[in-house]
């Protein structure tokens, strides 16, 4: 499974807004899923979504065994320990 960010402007009432995706895509079925769309991303953001790609139940990443990832900032040491402790 591989990570990656990427930024949309959206036209909203208040004008040109820039948003951040967050997706996963299964590298063996090409499946796409987005994790999170947010105006602003930060530590807490990815806090909350690594809690949820771990969930026992729901996790995007139940049953995956790596993931594939660049250097940026937002995948933050507590993210990154967060889904090392879920395996």
């Amino acid at each position: 499974m591989a990570a990656d960010f990427f930024t949309v402007e959206v036209w909203t009432r208040r004008g040109l807004q820039r948003f951040i995706v967050l997706f996963f895509i299964e590298l063996s079925t090409r499946k796409v899923e987005i994790a999170g769309i947010a105006s602003v991303a930060n530590g807490l953001w990815m806090s909350q979504i690594g809690r949820n790609l771990a969930d026992a139940v729901d996790g995007i990443l139940k049953g995956k065994r790596y993931l594939i990832h660049d250097r940026d900032p937002l995948f933050t040491t507590k993210f990154l320990d967060m889904l090392a402790d879920v395996g």
